[in-house]
Order: structure tokens, then sequence, then C-alpha cells
């Protein structure tokens, strides 16, 4: 039970105190009057002893009285009426309510029950107020004497002119009601109470020597201790108008007797029978009125709320506390201190020297009479030894009726009145006996009254004894089942649950409590819920707790006690909230919420409301329909009833906003073009991965320093702010310039939402002139927020909000909601919300009716206007130990936006980009660039990881695009007439036709400069300047730029990323650049492989090279793109700076054409320059097949050229390098070996220029032209157009123990050793001999000549006669004839070649039969100096010679 003002014990004593009548005459009234009090309510803060007295038991042994009190009572005070006790008992109940309710500053108290936190009342004094009442209010039953008059007060005032007559009437008018209407109010405890005489007098009106005169007349007559003489009013009363500092203790006492319009009828009660009494005050015991929920946890059903207007409203207000504030009157007014004291001394010598005393004589003479009656004979003795100890269950007999002089009610009035005055040992033992004689005469009442005595005698003697739970029990049992008392049972459960609250027996006295509820007694029920809530809660079971106090809660509005009822399901949801009981914290914030609106408490009503609709509801689709149309209801009276002060808009619990989901557009987006031709540059979307922005952040500042902007630390351009990117700075947005936000709503319930205009709602600051605000005064805040529907002239000229008309959300969707703001003015825009108008939906209209046709329910649908604000959370902080200990956060100011002047704004569009090239395609694309800002632009530059894909050329003249269509004609990629001549020359820089097959085309390539400064900073080729010859773009100006892109040498998907960076003309403007993205996948289809096999010349061109060309057509039919490829070969260039290419196994004009799945093969030849190589220049020789040479020194063959020839691509992971941009080039590094790169290195790149033909399915064909690159190192070495497929070289076996690594000279490779020889014979290669005749050896004279191709010396060994045993084809024909021939001269030799030059060695061979003989058989190895190994070298041509026999 929750914690009580009184313990068990003092509220037992409280409970059952002797009664006093007073009998006052009406002067004696008229003095106290004065007083504003009558004579009853002026003693009564006096009536408790405030030190012990004593009184005597029957075998005289004194007992200690302890705050004994006694109750005074008005002799004509009648029992309280039904309905007079029904309003006492609610008016108990409602005027105590919690300080959290009846204040909104109350202290809260916080009790901690394991993971429960739970906010409740631990005290209830309204269940103290009520089991008071209760006391009070109880009619007298014939069955006990607790509550009958025991002694009376005569009180005459001394002004009296004949007060001691007045006595004598009073007593007469006493003894005849006491005797002649013993049945009938007022009832006394026995025959002679008794009786105190008290003589009033007024100090200040009065006479003293009257007073004392008629004082010892009274002492005389009845007695010195039954007799006293009270003076008061020692003072005259102040007037009204002064202010009075006096306590004033009668105001407690006068409340709780004191009801407006309580007038009682004394016949009216005292001709109504027992039963039919008793039955009146048990009924009017609870309030009943008409309930708003048949049952706590029923279904809620739907109310027509939409035809309720605000007069209507207070008939829901019905239960609300009616409590009227009554005007305080003071009290005591003419009563000094010494009054006060002698008024306490008054009550303090009649319980002393006067009641006490009584009782002590009474208990004897009952003890006595009692004592006597035990010896009345063997029948009553036998029927007393073997009658039953327990009252039979379930017996309905009559009603056993005692007189008042009888045995067994002489019995119960020695018990009462030894219980009375704390004699409970003699109390127990007689009521102990008493209630074996009443089970006996099956008198079940008065049986069940001695038990229940028993019981409590037992517990007040402080004993430990079991019987006090059994006697209780038995009493409540018989009291409800065999008596039909409800009355009685209650009080015996009230007095037993204390009991056992004070035993710590909470779970018992939690049943016990229960067990007295039932359907006709709701506020009985719903206090003793309550209190059996507060049991559970004692033994740490929250859960039952909750749930009993949400039957509280039902049982009290039943009673109409609407307050507590509030209050009793608040406590329950303490516990259930947050504790994922969805139901259960459902339903008990919709009963909340209608509890509060039937009180008028309209904000506690939408805040209860608020929390069904704030998270994921399990309810079904109607009832979820009830408390959305409910939440709107209450909430559009509360703002009709109580709008803001300040005009905010208050805030809605859907759609739910997801914080971390919000995204800023900052910046302008690119206007997208409805030309199907014509596609926009991607820009910054919403959708973008945030991983990639590292990638173009690279890309910016690469652009940075291109530009020349010198910054310690990069910053860069953020486009779209998320979660994922750095929002420590504030994002810039421009006037004139739409930003946008991103919203992620989500309905989460099952009823479809409708959002009316729907917008931004911001703060914003204006930026005021330093000059003009000299006074360093804040700037003014402006808003659009706004309650009313009044349209601010001022916020619009500052901030243009663009309003979403209507937004639909069905049931359980998701959606992204992009709203936008326009700023007008510089300042600072703060973002603080979204602003709608929320209503729902029940059904989903068709689509096909217009607004007219739609149903009603849509047209007449509610709406309430609020909105919700937007939090964002930053990044955790974790850079020290105190931020990783606690949960620290950075800033985020996504929302925080700074306004700066009007920028430039730069709109990228192509036109014809294509969706799908083939591999080496080039396709001509037109740039299109718009200035739609108020400000020039200038110095654009592209950035792009993929830069060697595209490349730009000089600016079309004409603005207009029309002119779009002239250029396209030529363009690779149009739609042609496959009967019509493809002119490649549209495309390519044509040269002068020849049809000389040597001729030969060298030039100096265009772009050398740019190849030279690639040479020094290769990571340049990553920006491309836009050639513009304005150098700058003007307001509301289009240029048109021509653009090449290449497919990727690879099938598969090419992204092309474009970084597009532009500054303002004007230096002065905050932002220096601005940026543009543009990303595009192209499909690449498979074209052409080329692959090239160069070899070394033969002997008699030394200065040559023979270089293998494989061209196959791979092209592959897939299903998006079933066509047939045909490719022409058109021309194939040689790029170097010392060789020429040349015809070999072709002629000019020849067709080279390959079709699908074919390859074809051409031989070409590659002579050195006549001139010295220029380093720093590049020739291109062109090899012709088709009628016209193309001019491939130029754009766009020889850009694409030059960027594909960059073998060191910028990494977008790593920053730049500091130097990246270092006009001054690296110093050079002498390798040692240097000079034998030159014996194997070509250095050449092939351009093969060819067009093709591709032919769809439904006859439709395109041409299309490319080209391809093949790099040429060295010789002997396999290069392609494709990318080869890498053998994996095997890795060597792991070892853990480290080797000794040998630390020498440098070691030339010794690839490059076996070719820096180039061997040669010269000899005659079919020799006749007569092998009959004298001379049988043939001798053949023969020339060999070592050519060093390097650029250095060479050490060379020859052993011409040592055979070599390698597993070469040839090699293997000189092993079987090793023994036929050798070789005569210098056959062994070892000596230096200096470099580039030749040595002839002149041998003979000697054979000596015929046959063909293989002279590569030689041994020969180089080396340098510096090696110790010598490697032999590659005989490349094959040299073979043929004897023949004269004789045949």
């Amino acid at each position: 039970m929750a914690q009580c003002k009184q313990g068990a014990h003092e509220f037992i004593q409280s409970a059952f105190c002797p009664v006093v009548a007073v009998l006052a005459s009406q002067d004696a009234e008229n003095i106290c009057k004065k007083n504003n009090l009558s004579f009853v309510e002026m003693i009564q803060p006096f009536c408790r002893l405030t030190s012990e007295a004593h009184i005597r038991d029957p075998s005289n042994t004194p007992h200690g009285l302890h705050n004994f009190k006694i109750i005074v009572k008005n002799i004509h005070q009648q029992p309280h009426q039904p309905t007079l006790a029904k309003k006492l008992l609610n008016e108990s109940v409602s005027s105590c309510l919690p300080v959290s309710l009846a204040s909104d500053n109350g202290p809260a108290n916080i009790v901690s029950i394991g993971d429960y936190d739970l906010q409740l009342s631990v005290s209830t004094p309204w269940f103290e107020a009520y089991r008071e009442c209760f006391f009070r209010v109880s009619y007298i039953s014939d069955h006990e004497f607790l509550k009958n008059y025991t002694a009376c007060m005569f009180i005459v005032s001394s002004s009296h002119p004949d007060p001691m007559a007045q006595f004598k009437v009073l007593s007469h008018h006493q003894q005849q009601q006491q005797h002649q209407q013993p049945g009938k109010h007022p009832r006394w405890f026995c025959p002679n109470v008794l009786k105190y005489y008290v003589l009033l007098h007024d100090v200040i009106d009065g006479e003293d020597q009257k007073a004392d005169s008629v004082y010892q007349s009274m002492k005389t007559t009845y007695g010195s201790f039954i007799c006293h003489l009270l003076s008061i009013n020692s003072r005259q009363a102040p007037p009204m108008s002064h202010d009075i500092m006096q306590a004033d203790p009668w105001s407690q006492f006068i409340n709780k007797t004191t009801l407006p319009n309580a007038v009682t009828s004394e016949a009216q009660m005292n001709g109504l029978p027992e039963k039919q009494r008793l039955s009146s005050v048990e009924n009017a015991v609870e309030a009943l009125e008409e309930p708003i929920l048949d049952h706590p946890l029923a279904n809620h059903t739907a109310v027509n709320l939409e035809n309720t207007d605000s007069g209507s409203m207070d008939s829901l207000n019905s239960g609300k506390d009616s409590r009227s504030s009554s005007v305080s009157t003071p009290h005591g007014l003419c009563l000094t201190t010494s009054d006060q004291d002698k008024l306490r001394i008054l009550m303090h010598e009649f319980i002393v020297r006067g009641l006490l005393p009584w009782a002590e004589r009474q208990i004897k003479t009952l003890n006595e009479l009692v004592s006597s009656k035990k010896t009345r004979g063997l029948f009553s003795g036998a029927k007393r030894w073997f009658g039953g100890s327990k009252p039979a269950e379930n017996v309905t007999g009559a009603t056993v009726v005692y007189t008042q002089e009888a045995p067994e009610m002489q019995l119960r009035r020695l018990g009462d009145l030894s219980f009375m005055f704390q004699m409970y040992e003699l109390a127990y033992q007689t009521f102990h006996t008493a209630k074996r004689d009443f089970n006996n005469d099956h008198a079940w009442l008065h049986c069940a009254g001695a038990l229940e005595m028993a019981g409590v005698s037992i517990f007040m003697q402080g004993i430990q004894n079991t019987r006090q739970f059994e006697y209780m029990e038995s009493a409540i049992g018989t009291y409800l089942n065999t008596c039909k008392n409800g009355q009685f049972a209650t009080r015996a459960s009230l007095l037993y649950t204390e009991i056992l609250k004070s035993k710590q027996m909470f779970t018992d006295a939690a049943v016990a409590l229960i067990k007295m509820t039932s359907e006709d007694a709701d506020l009985r029920s719903a206090l003793l819920l309550e209190q059996a809530a507060h049991c559970f809660l004692n033994v740490k079971q929250p859960r039952k707790y909750a749930f009993n106090m949400i039957l509280t809660g039902h049982r009290f509005n039943k009673a109409s006690q609407k307050q507590h009822a509030l209050r009793s399901y608040q406590c329950a949801l303490n516990v259930y909230k947050g504790k994922n009981w969805i139901l259960a914290e459902d339903h008990i914030n919709f009963t909340v919420g209608r509890q509060s609106m039937s009180l008028r408490q309209m904000e506690n009503a939408t805040f209860a409301l608020r929390q069904i609709l704030s998270h994921d509801s399990k309810q079904s689709h109607d009832q979820q329909v009830i408390f959305l149309k409910e939440y709107l209801f209450v909430l559009k009276q509360f703002l009709a009833h109580s709008p803001p002060s300040d005009n905010t808009l208050c805030q809605l619990p859907l759609p739910l906003v997801d914080g971390n989901q919000i995204k800023v557009m900052a910046s302008y987006r690119q206007k997208q073009h409805v030309t199907s031709n014509i596609i926009a540059a991607t820009g910054v979307s919403f959708d973008c991965n945030d991983e990639d922005n590292t990638k173009w952040y690279r890309l910016e500042e690469l652009c940075l320093r291109v530009a020349g902007v010198s910054s310690s630390v990069f910053e860069p351009t953020i486009q779209c702010y998320t979660n994922q990117t750095d929002n420590s700075g504030n994002p810039n947005a421009v006037i004139s310039e739409p930003m946008t936000v991103e919203l992620s709503l989500e309905n989460p319930l099952k009823v479809n939402l409708v959002l009316n205009d729907v917008s931004l709602l911001w703060q914003f600051s204006p930026e005021i002139d330093s000059e003009v605000n000299q006074e360093q005064q804040p700037p003014p805040v402006f808003t659009n927020e706004q309650a009313k529907s009044i349209k601010s002239t001022i916020a619009d000229e500052l901030v243009t909000a663009i309003t979403i008309k209507e937004l639909t959300l069905e049931a359980k969707e998701q959606k992204k909601v992009q709203l936008t703001l326009i700023p007008q003015k510089t300042g600072e825009l703060h973002i603080i919300g979204v602003g709608y108008q929320l209503g729902m939906l029940t059904s989903t209209p068709q689509n096909n009716l217009t607004n007219s046709e739609m149903p009603n329910n849509r047209q007449n649908l509610m709406f309430v206007r609020g909105k919700q604000l937007l939090e964002v959370q930053g990044p955790r902080l974790n850079a020290s130990k105190a931020d990783k200990a606690s949960k620290v956060y950075g800033p985020d100011r996504r929302l925080d936006l700074l306004v700066v002047p009007p920028m430039p704004q730069l709109q990228v569009s192509f036109e014809h980009f294509p969706k799908v090239l083939s591999c080496g395609q080039i396709q001509r694309v037109n740039l299109v660039l718009s200035n739609s800002g108020p400000v020039d632009l200038c110095n654009i530059m592209v950035s792009s990881p993929t830069s060697q894909y595209i490349m730009f050329t000089e600016q079309i003249d004409g603005n207009d695009l029309d002119t779009i269509s002239n250029i396209n004609q030529c363009c690779g990629g149009s739609s042609v007439d496959p009967n019509k001549i493809f002119d490649p020359n549209n495309f390519y820089p044509s040269i002068l036709p020849t049809a000389d097959d040597s001729l030969t085309i060298k030039c100096t390539c265009n772009v050398s400069h740019l190849t030279q400064q690639q040479k020094q900073n290769p990571n340049h080729s990553c920006i491309n300047k836009v050639p513009i010859r304005c150098q700058s773009i003007k307001p509301h100006q289009t240029v048109l730029v021509p653009m090449y892109v290449i497919g990727a040498n690879q099938s598969g998907t090419q992204i092309l990323d474009m970084l597009f960076y532009y500054e303002p003309m004007d230096e002065t403007l905050k932002i220096r650049h601005r940026i543009v993205r543009h990303s595009a996948a192209l499909t690449i289809l498979s074209s052409l492989c080329v692959k090239a096999w160069p070899t070394r010349g033969t002997a008699d061109e030394s200065n040559s090279a023979t270089i293998s060309l494989e061209i196959e057509n791979i092209s592959q039919v897939q299903v998006q793109y079933p066509n047939q490829c045909l490719f022409n070969i058109l021309q194939v260039s040689g790029v170097s700076n010392q060789w020429c290419l040349h015809h070999l196994s072709t002629k000019p004009n020849t067709d080279v054409r390959v079709i699908k799945n074919e390859s074809m093969q051409i031989v070409l030849k590659a002579c050195k320059c006549e001139k010295e190589a220029d380093k720093e220049k590049e020739y291109f020789s062109n090899v012709v097949f088709d009628q016209h040479a193309i001019d491939s020194a130029v754009s766009p063959c020889a850009d694409f050229y030059s960027k594909s020839k960059d073998t060191e691509i910028f990494k977008l992971e790593d920053p730049p390098p500091d130097n990246l941009y270092q006009v001054e080039p690296p110093a050079p590094t002498v390798e040692p070996f240097e000079g034998l790169d030159k014996a194997v290195k070509l250095g050449m790149t092939l351009i093969v220029l060819w067009k093709g033909l591709i032919t769809s399915t439904d006859g439709h064909s395109d041409v299309i032209v490319g080209q391809h690159h093949v790099n040429i190192d060295g010789l002997d070495t396999l290069v392609a157009s494709n990318p080869l497929t890498k053998v994996v070289k095997e890795q060597p076996a792991i070892t853990f123990i480290k080797q000794d690594e040998f630390i020498g000279d440098p070691m030339p490779d010794v690839t490059l050793l076996a070719q820096v020889l180039k061997v040669n014979m010269e000899y005659q290669q079919i020799v006749y001999h007569d092998f009959t005749g004298p001379k049988r050896l043939c001798q053949v004279p023969l020339k060999v000549s070592l050519q060093n191709t390097s650029n250095m010396d060479v050490m060379v060994i020859i052993e011409a006669n040592t055979r070599k045993t390698n597993s070469t084809a040839n090699e293997l024909t000189a092993t079987k004839s090793k023994d036929l021939f050798t070789f005569s001269g210098q056959v062994g030799r070892r000596f230096n070649v200096p470099a580039n030059n030749t040595i002839d060695l002149d041998l003979k061979a000697s054979f000596w039969r015929p046959g063909v003989y293989h002279l590569n058989c030689m041994k020969i190895v180089a080396g340098s100096e510096n090696t110790a190994d010598f490697v032999p070298q590659k005989h490349v041509p094959s040299h073979s010679i043929t004897i023949l026999s004269t004789n045949g």
C-alpha cells in the first residue's frame, strides 16, 4: 500500500474513538458565533490529549492512554442521507489531488525499481481522505456500540437569565430523547451516560460575578468533577479591513463536516427499517455515473468528432472537478492564545476528570454483569461447549434480534468500551467470548463484528498471533457472503490491509483489496485497486502495478473521478513506456488523451495522442484511423482555443523525418534538356554515391593547381551535403539560385496521409553594412513560420520558398521529397523545419475522378497545419581520450547556409553524345556551354581521370544550336547510305593525294610542344583546357566547342568522368571558382585487334626493321547490338623521332578489308631517317591504302596518339605532388649500360586508321571511323593494341632464412647483350667442285661482318670451329654435319667492336664431300669489359651453302 500519514495503530485508534454529544443553548451558540464557529467546531482542534492519561481495568491494573482522542458531535446532527453521503465521499476524493496534477510546478517523485524509473505519488492522500470520510459517514448499526454516544456535554451561557434552569431543560431534553426513542437517533452507549456541564462566559460582554455564582451552584448541584467554567472572547473582534495574522486551527475540521444543502430530516431516516437504512448507506458509499469506456481493454470505437463544435466541448468536461472555491472566512477572531489554552484545559479536564472515571466505572460494572451471566445454566453451557467455533458458510437464515440488555449485547458493550479506551487485552477476551455466543445463535452479523474486533484487538496488543489474520478473513467473508453487507466488509478490509501493511505482507494485502472490488462500487473499487497496485510495487512487481493502475483508471472514470482516472493511466504509462508493450502503450495513451480532452487539458491530450503516432504501431487499420482522427480533432481544438503566443506552428508527429538522411544541394542544378539529341551534364544529384567524392575532390584540386591557386589547405567544393560529407563549414548559397533539400518522409501507419502546402521553414538574418551598423547591433531575424495564414511580404522578398501543393504518402510508404528555397538577399539562412497541413485518406480515390467528383471524405477532409523541426547530428569525435570516453559530437552546419552575391552559372550539355562505341572508334560531339548567371565566367578547364579518351578543338562560330546540324553531317555515327562512298577526309584532315609507292610523308607534329610538356609533367594530361576564342562567356551567351570521344581498347563498360572548372571574371567575389560534374557510361564493343612483331632487317639494309602487322576483326554479335561489322584499313602511320614507315608486302591504293572473324597480315618496313634524330621532334610517316592520305599529325589523330603515350596516369587515390607542374625538367640520370638499348630499341608507334560499316538486322547502316595505337619499344617483342594476357610467373619458394645478397658491379641486361651484334656472311652460295681430282678438299672463302648496333663498345669472342648444341632447328642440322666441314683462318679471336661500327673477318670453309651445309654453327659471344660472362648472339638470318660435285 501507499505511504500514509498515520500508522496502523494510530489509524485504528482514530477510527474507534469515544463519541461525545454536545447540547448547547442558543445563547451559548451566539457567543461562539462571534468567532464564526459553533461550539462543536470551536472545541474540535482540542479533542486529542497532548499528554499521557491512565485508566484502570476491572482488576485495578492501570493502563496508559497514548494519543487518546474523542469525537464531538452536535446532538442534533443526523446521519447522512445516501445522496449526501455520496457527495461527501466523492468530494473527499476529488478534493485531494496530487501536486503534479493540481499545479504545473509540482515536484515529481521518482521511484526506481530494477530497470524502471517510475514517476508516481508515493502517498495517496485521496485514499486517506476517503477512508476517514467513510468512517465518518458510515451508518450506526445495532450489532455494535462503537459509534454510540458515551457522554453528553451541556453548554449554557452565563448571560442566560436563569442558567441553572436552562441546564435542567437541556438535561431533560437529553433524557427524553434517550429513553422515549431508544431505537432511534441519537443512540446512546448505555442508559447512564456521562453528563458534563459547561458554563460558557463571555469575558467582554458577560458579568464575572454572575458567572462565578452560577458556577458555584453548578458544582453544588452536579458535582465539581463534571462542571466547568469556560471563559472566552477575551478581546473585541477587529474590523474586517484589518489583516489578522493568526493561526486558524479550525479550518481543517470545518470542511469535513460542512456541505451545502446538507439538511436532513430525522423523521426521514428514523422512519426506515434497519435493513433498508443499512442498504441505503451502503449504496451511498459509491458515486455512479454513466461510464465512457465499458472496459479498460475494450476496443475503442470512433466518435463522430467532425460535427462537434467548440461549444459542445463543454459537455465533454462534465467530469471535471466541480469544487467551489469558497471564500476563506477567518475564525477565532475574539479568541486569544489564553482562550485557546482554556479550551484545551476544558477538553483535558472533561476527559481526565469526567470521561475516564466514568469509563472505569462502566467497565467494572459490565465486567461484573458479564461474570454473573456466565453461570446461567446447563443448557447454555452445553450449547457453548458443543456449538461450533466458526460460523457456518452459506447459511441464510432469519436474522437474530437481541435486545439492548441481552447478555450477548452486554458482552459486546464491554468489548467496545474496553477497545475504545485502549484496554485491548480485555477487549480481545470479551470479543472472543462474544463471537462464540453469536456463532452458536447463528447471529452472523454480530459474529462477524466480534471476529473483526477480536482480530483488531490482537493486533493492537502487539503480540505475534496468527489468529488475527484468520479472524479478519473470516469476518470479511461473513460480511460479504452471508450478511451481504458491503459497508462493514469494506471497513474490515481497510482494517485488515492496514494490519498486513504493518506486517510487510503486501501480497496478502493486495489479494484482500482486490477481493473487495465489485461492479456496483466503482469509487471504492478504484481506490482499493490503486492500493493493491502499490502493494505490488512494494514487492518489486511493476507490471502488476501497471495493470492494476489501468483497472484503477477505468473504475475512476466510471465513478466520474476523471482527474484521478487520468492520473492512474499516467502512472501505468510510466511502466509500459519504452518497454515494447506497443499495444498496451497505445491503449493507455489513447485513454489519457480522451480523459485530458474531457478535462479541457487540450495540451496534455495532444501530447498523449501524439505518442500513439510516433512509433511503428501494431494496431489495425481501423484502429489507426480512429487514433489519427482523434489526434487531428484534438489538435485542431487546442490550436483554436489556445493559439501559440509567438505565432509559431505546432509540431506534428507524422510523417517521420530521418534527420541523418537529410541532404542539402547548396549549388544550382543542371537544367535538363528535352531534346533527344542533347543531354545535359549529369551534375550532382541526391542519388550520387558519397564514396565517389574523393575522386572528384582530387580532380578539383588538380584544376586549382593548374590554375595557379595557392592555398595551404585545400577545401573541396561540396555540392551535395550528406551525413558522409564534411559539414563543419557553412554551405554557400548564391542569390537567385535555387538550393534544394531532400527529406526522407516515412508513413509508419496503415493509413494514407495527405500533406498539403509543403514547404521549408527558415530563419534569415540579412547582412548589414558595417558603415551603416556602427553600433554593432545584431541583425534582425526574419522567418516564414506563421501559425496563421497571413503572407509576409518581407519574408517573400528575402527568401522564396517553393511549395508542393499536395503530397500523398501511402500506407507504410517511404518517399523522398525535394523542397527548394531561392534566397534573394545576402546574409545567413537557417533551415529550421518543414511546414505542411496534415490530413488523412481512409480510401484511395479513383484516378479518373475530378476534384468535384471526389468522395466527400476527400473534399471535407480535416487538415491541421503544423511543422517538424529538422535536426542533424554531427560525427562523433574520437580525437582525444575524453572524446572516446564520452559521446561528444562535432558540428553539422549543413542546414546553416551563407548567402553570397550572384555568381556565373555554367550550363554544360552535349549533342550526339554516344552511348555505344566500338573499340578505337572516334565520335565527334558538340559541347554546348551556356552562362545562365549574371556574371562573366572564364578559364574553363576539364579534368578527367580518363582524359586519354576525350579532346577538344577550337570553338565553332555562331551561338545558335542550328549550326550543330551542319557539323554533324561529317561526324562519325550519322546515318548514311551504304552505297554512298564515305569520305574519311571529312573527318580527318587530308594531305595531297599521291600515287608514288615510295612516297613517305614526314612532318613535324603540331602538338610536339604538348608532347614535350607531357614528358616533363605526365600528369598534365588529366587537364584539358577548353579552347574559347573570346576567353570568357558573357551572361546568357552560348558557346559551341567540338569534342571528340574515342572508345577504349578493351570491350566492356567505359566510364567517362569529367569535371568542368571555371572562374568568375569578378575577382572580388567570395567564391573564386565553381565546378560542374558529368559522368557518362559508354558501352564499348569489340572491333579490331592489331598485333605487331618487329624484327631486324636484312644484312644489306642494316638500318632497317621489318614489322609484321596482323589485323583481326574480333567484333562479336551481341543480343543488344546484333550488328555486322566490316572494316577497311585506310592508313598506317608511324610516329618516331628516327624511323620512317614504308610499304613492303603491299602497295598504295590497296583495298585492305577485314570482315568478321578474319585476320589479315601486312608486312611493313621501318627505316632510319637520314638525318640525325631530333629528340625534340616526332616524325609522322604514312603508309596509305586509300586514295587520299590522311594528315595524322593534326587533331584529332595526333591528340589521341599523344594521350595514348601517357603511361603514368594520375592516381586519384593519392594527393598530387607539390612539384606537379614544375617547368624545369628533372635532372637526367645516367645508366651505366644505357647505350645497349639502341641495339634492340625501335621507339615507334603505329597508328592504324580505319573505317567501318556497321549493318544492323533491320538494314540500317552506319559508317564509323577510328584508330588503334600499337607502341613498339623493341625488336622481337609481340605487341598489340588490346591488352595481352599476362603469363603469371611462378613465384619462388618462400624462405625463412635470410640469404646473403651479393652486391657487386652493375650488370647489363642479358636480353640486350644477346641482340647487340648483327651477324652477316658474304660467300658464294652454290659451289661446284671435283672431289675426285687432285684437290679433293673444297675450300670456299667467306666474309663475316660483325656490326655493333649499340651506342657502346662491345667485346666479342669468336670460335669458328666450336659447335653450339642449342635446341633450335637450324642448330640441330649443324650438329649432324659438324664433322663434314671446318673453318680455317682466324677461327678463334677476341677483339673489341666500337659503337655503331662494323668489323669484317676473312675465313675459309673446307668441305670434303658434297651437300647442303648450315654455316650458323660458329660460336659468337659478346659482352662488355666490366662483365665476366659473355652472352651468345642470335643469328637472325639463316646462312647455308650448297656444295655440288662436278662428277655427278
